[in-house]
Parts: structure tokens; C-alpha cells; sequence
């Protein structure tokens, strides 16, 4: 697995409110990477996610 560098390339940041209470994020999308791991397991594979969940959050949230 690696990179297509013949079709590397990002596109244009945009922004969703997909995060509850009506929070958002921007997302900026990419071209050209052959896959994506996490822990050794494949996340995305030519741009589409596999549907794994591998790994875990490395940090702690306070809520409050």
C-alpha cells in the first residue's frame, strides 16, 4: 500500500454540523492515498471507508 503521486491532490475544505447540539467540523477531502491504517487495519481503501473501528481514543474529555 502506499501513494499515487500521479493523483495526489486535497479538495476544498467545507464545512458539516454532524456533531450533536448542532456542532460542526470542517472536512477536507483528499485524492491519491491507496489507504488509510489504524492499527495495523485498513480504515479507508481508495477513498471509501472499510467499516473498521480499530484503535481507540488516546485522550480523556471533561465534560462539564
Amino acid at each position: 500500500m502506499g501513494l499515487d503521486y500521479d493523483n495526489l491532490e486535497t479538495g476544498y475544505p467545507y464545512y458539516v454540523n454532524d456533531f450533536p447540539h448542532g456542532g460542526g467540523r470542517f472536512i477536507v477531502e483528499s485524492n491519491g492515498y491507496v489507504a488509510t491504517l489504524v492499527a495495523g487495519q485498513p480504515m479507508i481503501e481508495n477513498g471509501i471507508h472499510t467499516g473498521q473501528r480499530a484503535g481507540k481514543v488516546i485522550r480523556e474529555f471533561k465534560r462539564g
